[in-house]
Order: structure tokens, then C-alpha cells, then sequence
């Protein structure tokens, strides 16, 4: 099973996106959901064998870490190619991105509300009741 710190619900729908829209390489999205009783999120993707790059890149020698820049450089030039969708927030016109477990446990996810047309409406609808604060 997957994770994400975000939501794996979010993770599934978002691998699944770039699946369908791109050539992108993505493991296998086999299923995921959400238990509205416990708040509890999975995912279940295909497992890929490998080494994480955050481990792997300081033995890279320069022409593979070049090698390995040019292709992600090609998967993000790919990604921002895609159309917008004129809305701002998850696949599909969700109204917003999943909240975390602490957020539903305070303010609860409304599933009726539009998908936000406009990057301010999206931070305020992200932002809810609460204010942002800084300390120094």
C-alpha cells in the first residue's frame, strides 16, 4: 500500500490522472477509498522494486545524474503541457483536495460544494475558518 501525506485517496486519483492523460511512468492504481466512519484512507498500488532517489542521487556520477535530470525535466515539461481544466483542485472537479484527518475532525468536508474556478477561491476554501499565523 501506498501513502501520502496529503491523503492517499488523493494519491490514487492523482497517479491514476496522469496515467490516463500522459506517458508518464505510474504504478498500477488497484483500488482506493475512504471510510467515512474511521476517516481512514488507502490506497493500493502496483509495488515497483527500486531505490528512492534521495538515496540513490549522491552516488550518482554526472552523466547519470544529467541523465536522470533530463528525464524528470521531460516528465514535468509533459505535465504542464496538459490543458487546465479551468478549475482549481483535485481530477475530476472534486470540490477540493482531501482534507487531512485532523482537518475533517474539526471542520468537517463538505462534498457539496462547487470545484473552485479561481486560485483565491480554492486558498480561501483550503484556508476555512482559519487565519494564518506567523511567528518570528
Amino acid at each position: 500500500m501506498g501513502t501520502a501525506e496529503s491523503s492517499p485517496v488523493q494519491e490514487g486519483q492523482s497517479t491514476l490522472f496522469v496515467r490516463r492523460t500522459t506517458g508518464i511512468p505510474v504504478p498500477t492504481v488497484y483500488a482506493f477509498f475512504r471510510d467515512d466512519k474511521t476517516l481512514l484512507e488507502v490506497v493500493i498500488l502496483e509495488y515497483i522494486s527500486g531505490e528512492g532517489l534521495d538515496s540513490l542521487w549522491p552516488r550518482l556520477d554526472q552523466p547519470a545524474s544529467e541523465a536522470m535530470l533530463t528525464t524528470l525535466r521531460a516528465y514535468l515539461d509533459e505535465l504542464r503541457r496538459l490543458p487546465s481544466s479551468g478549475y482549481y483542485g483535485c481530477p475530476w472537479a472534486q470540490s477540493h483536495i482531501l482534507p487531512t484527518l485532523i482537518n475533517c475532525l474539526v471542520t468537517g468536508y463538505r462534498r457539496d460544494e462547487p470545484a473552485c474556478k479561481t486560485h483565491d477561491q480554492w486558498i480561501d476554501r483550503m484556508m476555512g475558518d482559519n487565519e494564518f499565523t506567523t511567528t518570528i
